[in-house]
């Protein structure tokens, strides 16, 4: 529900509703006539229509919803559809098949009759159903790439989730800056991007992703943004080594024990394992390693049972506060309790900015407000390998958003 409030879409009335459920009816949004709504917002929110597009905005029948009670959407009977295609069968974690929607306003442009999807687990299986000629593409992991990297059929791309460590500031320890620089710079991001996890990510610079939006000048925002924490190799482990001799002056202690939350699944497995035998380095920095299924991570992060945790945030809307809003004190993820105010006195300022190059310049304060705190670690942005057949042509894969749109696919023959 976050995404309707401040944090998100910032629409009168939704961060009441979501503190109290007896005010949902004062939620400003209204159907004018049958093909007008009127949705009236708290501040200006340049990014609200780009906003629509996501799947918490998708219009519901309202009839329809209440028919099926709790069994609405949890088989193909009880969903509607208003897209170019119907989901036809579901084996409940093994596969689905979507068939094309003849009722769809663009039916006639839609190539596909049926999209067969199957639920692999293990990317060694995926990769090998591609071999076998029974799938036309697959995912693959770190482990995986060096074998099919000259394959006509690979693709590396970028993606658009930031992995980063999240600081618990309730820790006493972690409250010390330099100790956060420290465990920062202590990770070599370009080694753990090219040699551990090799899928095409790349190191992060900053807390918003590269290639996520323009500004009023045309350009990337991290084209002319800031860069943080690019140091690697040597410069990186001195500036490290340097942080965490200020940081045991300072805490009155040579050793410290840290909780290092994770999650056993790619990419987080294997970057979390990498990042444990970097920080080691630091003497007097012992590690112990908690390993957590993605809803139990987040469960403990809920409830601030963390010292340091390697998450992720992927974006909702092209905007950089897609993330920046993640950081703000009080706000619903920010789970590290970075306490900042003149963080979110710089993103207000930012929102009631009279000009789009205003705004964008105050979102770049903010941002370097964050980072200097080092309030959260960046590591990387996600990159993703995979086998596609050639003769697939036309898939659009979103860096925003739903990922894959199936609308324009062809296959050649």
């Amino acid at each position: 529900a976050y995404i309707f409030g401040s944090d998100g879409a910032c629409i009168k009335g939704a961060d009441e509703a979501m503190g109290d459920p007896e005010k949902k009816d004062e939620i400003a949004v209204k159907a004018l006539d049958d093909k007008t709504l009127e949705v009236t917002l708290s501040r200006k929110t340049p990014y609200f229509v780009s906003l629509t597009t996501f799947p918490p905005f998708y219009p519901v029948n309202e009839a329809f919803a209440g028919e099926q009670g709790d069994q609405y959407g949890l088989s193909p009977e009880n969903l509607l559809y208003c897209g170019p295609f119907q989901l036809e069968e579901w084996t409940k974690g093994n596969s689905l098949k979507l068939s094309k929607n003849q009722d769809y306003w663009g039916a006639d442009d839609v190539a596909l009759e049926e999209i067969n999807i199957s639920i692999v687990p293990e990317p060694s299986s995926a990769a090998l159903a591609y071999e076998n000629g029974t799938t036309d593409y697959a995912r693959l992991n770190s482990s995986l790439v060096d074998k099919y990297r000259d394959n006509e059929a690979y693709k590396s791309v970028l993606g658009s989730f930031l992995w980063y460590m999240q600081y618990n500031f309730e820790n006493e320890d972690l409250q010390n800056e330099n100790l956060r620089k420290a465990l920062t710079y202590a990770v070599d991001k370009e080694n753990l991007t090219q040699n551990v996890l090799k899928d095409g990510s790349i190191p992060a610079e900053g807390f918003v992703t590269v290639k996520l939006s323009n500004g009023p000048d045309g350009k990337d925002y991290r084209e002319t943004a800031e860069g943080y924490f690019a140091e690697t190799g040597e410069d990186a482990e001195k500036l490290a080594q340097e942080y965490w001799e200020k940081a045991k002056k300072e805490l009155g202690k040579d050793e410290i024990t840290l909780r290092f939350l994770f999650e056993p699944a790619d990419p987080a497995k294997s970057a979390a394992e990498f990042i444990q035998s970097e920080l080691s380095k630091l003497d007097g920095v012992n590690i112990e390693m908690v390993s957590q299924e993605k809803n139990v991570r987040l469960k403990s992060q809920q409830n601030g049972d963390f010292d340091v945790v390697l998450t992720r945030w992927g974006p909702d809307y092209a905007d950089p506060t897609t993330y920046l809003n993640v950081l703000l004190p009080g706000g619903s993820f920010n789970f590290g309790k970075y306490p900042n105010t003149a963080y979110t006195d710089k993103l207000k300022e930012a929102a009631d900015a009279k000009t789009d190059e205003e705004r964008w310049s105050l979102l770049k304060d903010a941002e370097k407000i964050a980072m200097d705190d080092v309030a959260v670690g960046p590591m990387f942005q996600t990159g993703a390998s995979d086998l596609l057949n050639p003769k697939v042509k036309h898939l659009v894969d979103n860096p925003v958003g739903v990922p894959f749109v199936y609308k324009y696919v062809t296959i050649e023959e």
